[in-house]
């Protein structure tokens, strides 16, 4: 079972362990395509580890401070209400196939459902989850992260955790430490009223990244769909090159993963590429090689090598003739 643990904080703080990286990865797995076939080539650019579909797991807040309003865009809302829009914000960026989770916590949690596979079919189902988390009790921020534990977490899921508090102490940090010692991540958002030093902690722990948007919560939706700060990963801009030398400025989600524009597949070798760019202005990039054949066979291009020793047999054969 997977998990991704997020806690939302605007001014975001990268845990040292984070490494940047991006791939791309092949349309199913295959790397061998029929002339003509329409792919779209996925990637993702991360400060963590790299998955071509997210296991993410939600920790939502659901004490009664949530409750509170705030005044975001010109409207008052709840708490709880900028939470359940931050969240769908989320599942609306990420692929199908991936798999979410959902942990409320108050001074218990409990699992709102487990490892939902995210499509058309059941996306109506997670926003509903989402929206059913309530606002009561006291804040155990330990109690939500413990449960992920209990869930059992595997390499490269992530943990999402959103809070308005700070309870959890040394508890909360433990959990985040065997969350990612089983391979996962912690990152943390702080909501209005919630504890910087406790959420930062706990993303240090997770091996994550802390936002903190208790100043500024009308950024939350851009910060988590890519745009005016990287999203979660810090990543700045990613640019994609399809095979036919057209570059397009691309769309990431929060987590970093992209989609390059439909390719149709020409005979031999179709090259992908991609350029990411991260806060503090690393550049990286990475490419794929897609082959194109015609009924089943490849084209496999002969080296120079190889042509020279064939011209050099055609003239021999010519000579041979001219000396009978």
């Amino acid at each position: 079972m997977k998990k991704h643990f997020i806690a939302l904080a605007m001014l975001a703080v990268a845990s040292p362990a984070a490494a940047q990286d991006v791939q791309l990865f092949a349309p199913g797995g295959g790397l061998t395509f029929g002339v003509g076939d329409q792919v779209t080539v996925t990637g993702q650019a991360s400060d963590g580890v790299l998955s071509a579909d997210l296991d993410l797991t939600f920790v939502l807040d659901s004490s009664g401070s949530m409750r509170l309003t705030q005044n975001v865009g010109g409207q008052t809302i709840s708490r709880q209400q900028l939470q359940a829009t931050a969240a769908k914000t989320v599942v609306a960026g990420l692929s199908e196939g991936s798999t979410i989770s959902l942990v409320e916590f108050d001074s218990n949690a409990n699992n709102v459902f487990v490892d939902t596979v995210l499509s058309q079919g059941t996306i109506g189902d997670i926003n509903a989850g989402i929206d059913s988390v309530d606002a009561s009790g006291t804040t155990s921020i330990a109690s939500g992260l413990n449960k992920v534990v209990d869930n059992t977490v595997e390499q490269g899921d992530r943990v999402l955790l959103f809070a308005d508090g700070g309870g959890g102490g040394t508890f909360a940090n433990n959990a985040a430490s065997q969350i990612l010692a089983s391979g996962g991540i912690v990152d943390t958002v702080a909501l209005p009223g919630a504890s910087v030093n406790a959420l930062s902690a706990i993303a240090n722990a997770g091996g994550g990244t802390f936002y903190d948007f208790r100043s500024n919560p009308d950024d939350i939706a851009n910060i988590l769909l890519g745009g005016g700060g990287g999203g979660l990963n810090g990543v700045t801009s990613v640019v994609g090159t399809l095979p036919d030398g057209s570059a397009t400025n691309l769309t990431f989600n929060a987590f970093g993963g992209f989609s390059l524009p439909q390719f149709e597949i020409a005979e031999g070798d179709n090259v992908f590429s991609v350029v990411a760019s991260f806060d503090g202005g690393q550049m990286l990039t990475a490419s794929l090689t897609l082959v194109g054949v015609r009924d089943g066979t490849p084209v496999i291009p002969l080296p120079a090598a190889a042509w020279l020793l064939l011209a050099g047999l055609g003239s021999l054969a010519v000579l041979r003739r001219r000396a009978a």
